[in-house]
């Protein structure tokens, strides 16, 4: 197995541009699809049937990691 290293721009949304390239390849490096990975995780946030539990994972209520997490300048593992 070879690995190859890639690029994907450092703005804040590298994860989600890391996912996308892994999941769907280069062509899905945007920002739209950030920003739709952005808009999935606070949906999954807000959809948990324990947010109390949730919260403690995220360090933060549901309602506001799911604020939180949508804005660009912010990157997926600082909250």
């Amino acid at each position: 197995m070879e690995c190859v290293r890639r690029s994907v721009p450092n703005d804040n949304s590298c994860l989600f541009y890391a996912v996308a390239y892994l999941v769907d390849g280069p062509d899905a490096v945007s920002d739209a699809t950030q920003k739709e990975l952005r808009r999935v995780c606070a949906e999954a946030a807000t959809a948990d049937p324990d947010p109390e539990a949730r919260a403690v994972l995220l360090g933060s209520p549901v309602d506001e990691y799911a604020e939180w997490i949508q804005k660009p300048h912010n990157w997926g593992g600082d909250h």
